[in-house]
């Protein structure tokens, strides 16, 4: 099992509380980054295991406006129906298909990807610090 989490101190917190309540344990690998974890569940996860798999931050009450919108403004229909293609997670998880596992999305798509993800690390920056170095990876910085 490997572990990701953007954030060092909470998975430090949660070793030392795993530690205290099950004793010591092999850590779990921490992983660089979301490349790295999205690499390894498109090479373990079967297919069918990956229609289903997301980690989209839009409620379900909004995920078929936002579908919609996807599909009306830049021609994009997910495989996936959990996902609503336009939240930081999903547009992340879109911008790494696309230079990392040769899916075809439209420019203008992964552009309003890339603008998603800067929007995102700007507040996460102003709110914690934490830079999301990765986003170079991505062309997004």
């Amino acid at each position: 099992m490997a572990f990701f989490h953007d954030s060092t101190k909470s998975f430090e917190m949660f070793h030392k509380f795993a530690v205290k309540s099950w004793g010591n344990h092999k850590i779990m690998p921490y992983l660089e980054d979301e490349v790295e974890s999205y690499e390894i569940i498109r090479k373990m996860a079967p297919l069918e295991v990956l229609d289903v798999l997301g980690s989209c931050m839009t409620e379900d009450k909004f995920k078929k406006e936002k579908q919609k919108e996807l599909k009306e403004k830049y021609k994009v229909v997910l495989d996936n129906g959990y996902a609503c293609g336009l939240c930081y997670k999903c547009a992340e998880k879109s911008v790494i298909d696309s230079l990392f596992f040769n899916a075809d999305y439209p420019k203008g798509y992964l552009k309003q990807c890339r603008r998603i993800l800067l929007e995102k690390a700007n507040s996460t920056i102003q709110m914690n610090g934490y830079p999301y170095g990765y986003l170079q990876k991505l062309g997004a910085k």
